[in-house]
């Protein structure tokens, strides 16, 4: 790990010095370096009812640092970092400021927690030292309230970059509750590993039993191919042996490697325009350049055009789309979910998990799909340029539309940093355009569903009626298809246009904008490099030289570090 990042250091450390040599703007490897310096893996632990997750990671670290009163009804996700002196926990409010408490004051936490996202938990523990850039996260178990863990558990599936799911050995199985939240990890493209835990309770046959069927699940559905853990009175070390198994390399490389070959495709690019710019006539350079300013002109058209058609192009089928794959969720689960009338607070998690899943899936896949149309039509809009001469045809629109693609997916999904290092109070026109579209789960998933958390206790009071069991079934599942699912139906109707419209429209201006800047960005070297070339026929063909032998550099050098 520590060679990938020295590697990637060296990359970007040596590839500024090129172009700086050559007087290119070295800023976006500037940013990435400052990036892969400071990356943090982040690990949640996810589990069910009672699965034993706290004891698994007190046990591991050795301390019983979990056990300090957080209770299921105040319990927030709780980061758990390394710190050289003392313990102490900070406290993140929505709008990411920070509140210090120290290691004795968890009852002010718990009595403040509606006001805060997530806890960072600062130990001075050697373990978690040893796992670093890995980062811990203690999530809320599904025994805290439904609301409480969908904003816990969406939040780090952006944020999470690999998972460690527990499995209780009194539950058999893998559950449906947990099945769905392994789809979400899936869907988020995150990877995972199951331990089953607290063996010790069980004999070998039975446990046996048990794992075998936790094995035959998880390849049944996701091709499962890592070992499954069994965890017992030894869990800590077992613990430990996972965490120093992780592939923290493929999750750095999942992370920059792309990033890191946008950056050097970008400045190759830079250097050949600059190249062309000097071979070319100062006419044919200001044809270039009134293209280019056409082209523009052309986005930003496109781009009105694209919003004023966001409903009837883009967010109307979307959301016709997404309403009834929920409903069709539900009713294909409501012989399941009438038998569990008799439980309210189970019917209730079991139906939010139902509707967080399918909304995960489809908000994600329509998102992609539309993402996808909006850059090929931008894309459309630049077919055509004819600037052979600089390097400006089809074929490098089309590598602009799949970086760009490749850009929205991440952000969408949470396998990027961008965001980190950015200044919250910017003038970056980018940077709310991002933030809308990293904050997918938040801006539209965890909305959503704590519209569905607010008003489901209400219309699942029809079950409390006393009966013979199969006629109160019979009622249940009358009322499900009759009442709770359009109900369900109408509250999605009423939020999700509006935030879905919002993410479509963020779309739209991070696509324009990406474009725009190439373009602007090429008509602006353009004119640079004219204004600046030499009328001395003999100094300018040294300074060709001398980008040329800069190219090659940066070739030899992106193909020694990230091939």
């Amino acid at each position: 790990m520590k060679t990938l990042i020295q590697n990637y250091t060296t990359f970007l450390k040596s590839s500024s010095d090129i172009l700086s040599n050559i007087n290119i703007s070295h800023k976006k490897q500037d940013e990435l370096l400052n990036l892969v310096q400071n990356t943090e893996l982040l690990i949640p632990v996810v589990s069910g009812f009672s699965a034993g997750k706290s004891t698994l990671i007190n046990k591991y670290l050795g301390d019983n640092i979990l056990s300090t009163g957080i209770t299921p009804e105040t319990a927030l996700a709780t980061e758990l970092r390394y710190s050289d002196g003392e313990s102490f926990f900070e406290a993140v409010t929505e709008n990411g400021s920070i509140q210090k408490f120290n290691i004795s004051e968890s009852k002010k936490i718990n009595e403040n927690s509606k006001n805060f996202t997530f806890l960072k938990l600062y130990l001075n523990n050697d373990k978690l030292k040893e796992i670093e850039p890995l980062i811990l996260v203690d999530m809320p178990g599904f025994d805290a309230p439904v609301e409480l863990h969908n904003k816990a558990i969406l939040n780090y599936l952006s944020k999470g970059k690999f998972f460690v799911v527990l499995v209780s050995v009194d539950d058999g199985n893998i559950t449906k509750s947990i099945m769905r939240e392994l789809e979400n990890i899936k869907e988020f493209g995150k990877d995972f590993i199951v331990c089953i835990s607290k063996t010790n309770l069980k004999g070998p046959n039975d446990n046996t039993l048990i794992l075998n069927k936790v094995k035959e699940q998880l390849v049944d559905e996701f091709d499962y191919d890592k070992e499954v853990v069994q965890l017992g009175n030894d869990s800590g070390f077992e613990l430990e042996k996972i965490l120093k198994n992780i592939d923290s390399k493929e999750l750095f490389k999942s992370l920059y490697l792309d990033e890191l070959k946008q950056s050097s495709f970008e400045a190759q690019d830079t250097i050949n325009l600059t190249i062309s710019s000097l071979q070319n006539s100062k006419e044919e350079a200001q044809n270039a350049i009134n293209e280019l300013q056409n082209s523009i002109t052309k986005l930003k058209n496109k781009k009105d055009d694209a919003i004023n058609e966001i409903q009837n192009k883009y967010s109307n089928s979307a959301v016709d789309g997404i309403i009834n794959a929920v409903a069709t969720e539900l009713m294909s689960s409501s012989d399941n979910l009438a038998r569990l009338a008799n439980n309210p607070s189970n019917l209730e998690s079991e139906i939010n998990s139902i509707v967080k899943t399918t909304l995960v899936r489809e908000v994600k896949n329509r998102l992609k799909v539309i993402s996808e149309n909006i850059v090929g039509d931008f894309g459309c809009e630049l077919k055509g340029l004819n600037l052979d001469d600089f390097g400006i045809d089809d074929s490098w629109i089309s590598k602009i539309e799949g970086f760009v693609i490749d850009n929205i997916k991440k952000l969408q999904s949470g396998l990027t940093d961008i965001l980190k290092n950015r200044d919250k109070n910017s003038t970056d026109p980018i940077y709310k355009i991002i933030t809308t579209i990293f904050g997918i789960t938040k801006k539209i998933l965890i909305p959503i569903l704590d519209v569905i958390a607010i008003f489901l206790p209400e219309i699942l009071n029809v079950f409390t009626g006393k009966s013979r069991e199969q006629k109160m079934i019979e009622n249940a599942k009358n009322q499900l298809i009759s009442n709770i699912i359009p109900s369900i139906k109408t509250k999605l109707r009423e939020a999700l246009p509006k935030l879905l419209e919002e993410q479509v429209n963020a779309t739209i201006e991070f696509v324009a904008l990406k474009f725009e800047e190439e373009l602007k960005t090429k008509s602006e070297l353009i004119s640079k490099t004219i204004n600046e070339k030499s009328s001395d026929l003999e100094k300018t063909e040294k300074q060709i030289e001398e980008l040329k032998n800069s190219l090659n550099e940066l070739k030899n050098l992106t193909t020694k570090f990230l091939y």
